[in-house]
């Protein structure tokens, strides 16, 4: 049986608004439609994982309400394991609002903590018998950082392979990255590291070299119109980014790109090879809309993948 992936991170409910238009100031515009669904980095990757084909469990917070009970049923129906889901009593839920606009692909997000931001240190030694034999572990930066060195440190002690969501990367404590094996960064992560307004291949390659500086292993970031750049410690890999005829909805495509990239390197895939089966499964995301429609089933990605000769047929 395949080895199941634990994913450390958010838990979210998402609120997806369909606006005709952005509100002005003290405008008021009805939505077209709105629509309720599990959101946060632990949801959104665990549930890529099983759709892809793997097995995934979530260790995260939901709040004491309504919201919380949902999606813990939520990630439970769709083959999730929970056991490391607890509630923060008294406190709310993690929120996202999505507000999308007709005609534009990049929506506005608002993003409300809640239970995500509740940890303390030492709440998760409760849970060190989830990482106990555990091959590979996914840790998001977006909870506080006490919960990402714990997480990160535990990981290590029982010997998995750590894959770090470095965004925000300002918060992240400079003891932790010897711990992490694959260090992720987002685009404005490049823009924080260099200093630059806007990132480009040079100041992205310069982001990734001082990640490594810090201790990091891999450096890895899915950059926009250029692809995929990948920095060791002996060189620099670039995957081109395919042209797609019509993209519906990137939002969250990174996401999926992580979750794949776990998920191939826990069926032990090379880097290179699991970065080319990622980038195909967030590349192929983009054609859908939705949180989990956009995830392409493996045997999409088999088909998308079938003349590329580095890709295993283990995947």
């Amino acid at each position: 049986m395949e080895e199941e992936i634990l994913f450390v991170g958010t838990i979210n409910m998402g609120v997806s608004l369909y606006l005709p238009a952005v509100p002005t100031l003290w405008d008021t515009v009805k939505a077209d439609e709105t629509r309720l669904e599990t959101d946060g980095t632990a949801s959104r990757e665990s549930v890529s994982a099983v759709l892809l084909g793997g097995r995934a469990a979530v260790l995260g917070r939901v709040g004491d309400d309504a919201f919380g009970q949902t999606m813990t049923e939520t990630l439970r129906s769709r083959g999730v394991d929970v056991r490391g889901i607890t509630v923060a009593e008294g406190v709310p839920s993690g929120m996202i609002f999505v507000h999308r606009v007709s005609g534009e692909q990049a929506p506005s997000l608002i993003y409300s903590a809640g239970a995500n931001d509740s940890y303390r240190p030492g709440d998760l030694a409760e849970f060190e018998s989830l990482f106990e034999g555990r091959k590979t572990v996914v840790i998001s930066n977006r909870l506080p950082a006490c919960a990402v060195t714990e997480a990160a440190t535990m990981a290590k002690r029982h010997g998995a392979f750590v894959l770090l969501s470095a965004t925000p990367v300002e918060r992240l404590p400079l003891e932790l990255y010897p711990s992490v094996d694959i260090v992720l960064p987002n685009e404005a992560d490049v823009c924080t590291l260099t200093g630059r307004q806007e990132p480009d291949l040079k100041t992205a390659r310069l982001a990734l070299s001082t990640l490594l500086e810090r201790g990091a292993r891999t450096a890895i970031l899915k950059y926009g119109a250029d692809g995929v750049l990948i920095a060791t410690g002996n060189e620099f890999l670039t995957l081109g980014q395919p042209e797609m005829g019509m993209e519906i909805d990137k939002n969250g495509d990174r996401n999926i790109f992580i979750a794949a990239l776990a998920l191939a390197l826990n069926r032990g895939e090379e880097l290179y090879s699991a970065a080319i089966y990622a980038q195909a499964a967030a590349f192929l995301s983009r054609a859908k809309e939705g949180i989990r429609a956009q995830v392409p089933t493996r045997e999409e990605l088999r088909e998308h993948l079938r003349k590329n000769p580095i890709f295993s047929e283990q995947n």
